[in-house]
């Protein structure tokens, strides 16, 4: 079996554009390690933030938006599995989930969204495809 890393470098080998990702699981634990292009988020960042997507009530993340590496990203859309977030000067976020699964493309600066978005959800459809 590959390691969660490996699906971020799946991701990058696929698109330029995107330079870090994470992949956590639903309840906010963190699947991938440490390493040059994941995004390394805190195990409070990534509790807070698995909380806050899988809140159907009360959707704060419009309001508060997505904190990640100490980097508060703007709220832009979110629909039924993805959610897209931007910081001027920092890139943007594309966050696409499964029932299990929540990965995170980082597109750097200047980038194209859209190629990343292609990119992750092919690896989203992947994961959820082997039940992830």
């Amino acid at each position: 079996m590959a390691s969660w890393n490996d699906y971020v470098n799946n991701i990058q080998q696929c698109c330029d554009d995107c330079d870090k990702g994470c992949i956590l699981g639903r309840d906010g634990s963190i699947w991938t390690t440490n390493q040059d292009n994941v995004l390394n988020i805190s195990p409070e960042e990534a509790a807070k933030f698995a909380s806050s997507l899988n809140d159907q009530q009360n959707d704060t993340l419009t309001s508060t938006g997505v904190t990640m590496c100490g980097e508060k990203y703007n709220f832009i859309r979110k629909d039924d599995r993805f959610l897209f977030c931007k910081k001027g000067g920092c890139g943007s976020l594309s966050i696409q989930w499964t029932d299990k699964s929540i990965i995170v493309a980082h597109c750097k600066e200047g980038g194209c969204t859209g190629k990343v978005n292609e990119a992750l959800h092919k690896t989203m459809s992947h994961l959820e495809h082997c039940d992830y």
